[in-house]
């Protein structure tokens, strides 16, 4: 491993600690200019770094308690891939879906591509249904 680049799994845990801290700058600087990030459990796809910004805001805006808590990480010199869980509550209106106050609380893993030491492809997998049930209204509470 070159000893001049940033330990992969070391950019994991910085990657959680900044979308925890809610720091969209620190957050971006971890990507390159034309990194793309995709959240496949949602079929929802960003490219650079202005489109991320935009999903990042967003998210802090649907879930302004949002965290991720790395489980474990590994990685060499070109991809890194992170266990997580991830948590918050439904405050905002997300993909017309209106916010329900629930909290959610849902495991998942992502795979980094890595550039010289900086993300260059991202994928998040996690289980749409599981943060569903967590956070979508019940149809008896829409009386």
């Amino acid at each position: 491993m070159d000893p001049s680049l940033p330990d992969p799994r070391e950019i994991v845990y910085e990657w959680a600690r900044l979308w925890s801290a809610h720091d969209v700058k620190g957050l971006l600087a971890l990507f390159t200019e034309d990194a793309s990030y995709q959240d496949l459990a949602l079929g929802h796809s960003v490219q650079g770094h202005k489109e991320l910004e935009e999903f990042v805001r967003g998210t802090f805006k649907t879930f302004p308690d949002f965290r991720i808590e790395i489980r474990r990480a590994v990685g060499d010199q070109t991809t890194a891939v992170g266990e997580w869980e991830m948590s918050g509550t439904f405050n905002g209106e997300s993909f017309g879906q209106a916010p329900t106050g629930k909290q959610f609380r849902v495991p998942g893993c992502c795979v980094m591509h890595l550039d010289n030491g900086r993300i260059s492809t991202h994928r998040d997998y996690w289980n749409e249904p599981t943060f569903d049930r967590q956070v979508k209204a019940d149809p008896s509470e829409a009386q």
